[in-house]
């Protein structure tokens, strides 16, 4: 599995939490750095991370030192019980290159 595909998996529980807790998808929205540290992502200082809510695209994106997290709307039709098992999903860790 590719970088950018681990990050893509890592932020899938990240998105499905954020469409469960609307706390933690305003959380997730006003301070990425500090959502992905606590899902063990490291973050570098002088890295940007942007969360684009709404974005319909699923693919997490680099450019340079950024990093373009798409948070799409969550589903109408979402099943509970597949979200659950998204978020009981165990930890993962990822460094992030910059």
């Amino acid at each position: 599995m590719s970088e950018t595909a681990a990050v893509g998996a890592i932020y899938s529980e990240i998105i499905a939490r954020a469409w469960a807790d609307d706390d933690f998808r305003r959380e997730l929205i006003a301070d990425p750095k500090k959502v992905l540290n606590e899902y063990g992502f490291a973050v570098p200082k002088d890295f940007e991370v942007t969360v684009n809510p709404g974005e319909p695209e699923t693919n997490v994106s680099f450019d340079r030192c950024h990093l373009h997290l798409p948070l799409p709307d969550r589903p109408a039709d979402l099943d509970p019980p597949a979200l659950q098992a998204v978020l009981k999903a165990w930890p993962r860790r990822l460094a992030i290159p910059c």
